[in-house]
């Protein structure tokens, strides 16, 4: 049995059981041969004409599906809002301020977890390899403000 979760959305969230393992499943969902249940779904964007989804691997048995996000189309302009949701955003401002896992989990009040969920959904939406590497395009693209280096210390003399 293999355990999805379901981000049609930045304000959905479905979990979902397969009986197909994991690494077929996610075959399936990013070759667009799996589809949601209907009625999980969300309207597709109006210039695809269809909702592309791409799923990664969490763990043993366990999978994040989720609606891709074309970078070319946020550096370019092309879309008018976020392709993070205001958690993922938080998220990110978090971890460009330094702070770890374990702090972010407790300063938003969520599960380490579930900020690892979020990570993984932003580096799957910003094209990112690892998490420095989305925090970097996030800064980029202006959805977080990376902390300045060098802390000033007093001198005395």
């Amino acid at each position: 049995m293999t355990r999805i979760f379901f981000l049609p959305n930045e304000n959905a969230f479905y979990t979902l059981d397969s009986q197909l393992p994991p690494e077929k499943l996610v075959l399936a969902v990013n070759s667009g041969r799996w589809l949601p249940p209907a009625g999980l779904t969300t309207p597709p964007p109006a210039d695809t004409g269809q909702m592309r989804l791409n799923a990664v691997r969490l763990g043993q048995s366990t999978i994040l599906i989720f609606c891709a996000v074309d970078l070319d189309q946020i550096q370019s302009g092309q879309l008018t809002k976020s392709p993070l949701s205001k958690r993922q955003i938080a998220i990110l401002q978090c971890l460009a301020q330094g702070m770890t896992t374990r702090q972010i989990a407790a300063k938003l009040g969520i599960a380490r977890r579930t900020v690892y969920l979020h990570l993984a959904a932003i580096r799957r939406s910003l094209r990112a390899i690892s998490t420095s590497e989305a925090v970097s395009r996030a800064a980029e693209l202006g959805l977080c403000q990376p902390l300045i280096s060098g802390r000033s210390k007093k001198r005395n003399g």
